[in-house]
């Protein structure tokens, strides 16, 4: 949309986000450039909708609170609930939360427990019951005894200009464990990787990428979803 050229035909609509997690930047953009009348949703297809950040709730990278009749939680590796503003596993209970897999009950055992669901996703909660989310569980990657959660770098490139698309993915290391790597899509041919790198490390400090490269595409699947499982495949066609 941001790409349009008759894009100021389009202010002042209502506009919903979903599907695929909405970077800050990209809520900031879309308020400033289409219409304040941005909402932003987060669920799954277990639960359906869990929360929507309204256009009040964008100075935050938060995806709002919970809908009515849904509970959410941060819990722990051993799904302890954990105090506000702690980082962990976002857990869902309501209603219309699904009950189960067809014909999975080992999927359903590890993903279900005393009627809460475990989505996967790691977020934490703020004073106000508002979510933010830092990405998923399984792909945090450990380096230098650091947890690194993909999207959250991710989400920082993609404010630096003339970046579209950032991934980050691990380069096994015997020593360092997985050393972070970074994709990046761009339409500037004169993007400058290593002023890239700065602006990264000055917000992000140790957890910066060690590398970043450029390439043609990054794969997404038809959601706008990052496939992690090519990443490091295409790396070798990137140029430092």
């Amino acid at each position: 949309l941001l790409g349009l050229d008759q894009v100021a035909r389009l202010r002042g609509i209502r506009l919903k986000l979903g599907g695929s997690h909405a970077s800050h930047a990209l809520r900031q953009a879309l308020s400033e450039q289409i219409t304040p009348a941005l909402y932003a949703g987060y669920g799954t297809t277990e639960t359906g909708a869990i929360g929507f950040a309204e256009p009040d709730e964008h100075a935050s990278a938060s995806v709002g609170r919970p809908l009515p009749g849904l509970q959410v939680q941060i819990v722990d590796a051993l799904r302890q609930p954990l105090p506000q503003g702690e980082r962990g596993e976002v857990a869902v209970c309501g209603q219309g939360v699904f009950r189960g897999y067809l014909n999975e009950p080992e999927l359903t055992r590890q993903q279900c427990e005393a009627g809460w669901f475990y989505t996967g996703d790691i977020g934490e909660l703020d004073a106000k019951g508002r979510l933010t989310l830092s990405g998923r569980a399984d792909d945090m990657f450990v380096f230098n005894s650091m947890n690194i959660y993909p999207q959250e770098l991710e989400a920082v490139i993609r404010e630096f200009p003339g970046v579209q698309v950032a991934a980050v993915f691990p380069r096994p290391s015997a020593t360092h464990g997985g050393i972070p790597v970074a994709l990046v899509e761009s339409a500037d041919p004169a993007l400058d990787l290593k002023a890239l790198r700065r602006f990264v490390q000055e917000r992000v400090g140790l957890r910066c990428p060690r590398q970043f490269l450029r390439v043609h595409d990054i794969p997404r699947n038809s959601a706008g979803k990052i496939r992690r499982e090519r990443l490091s495949a295409i790396a070798g066609g990137g140029s430092p």
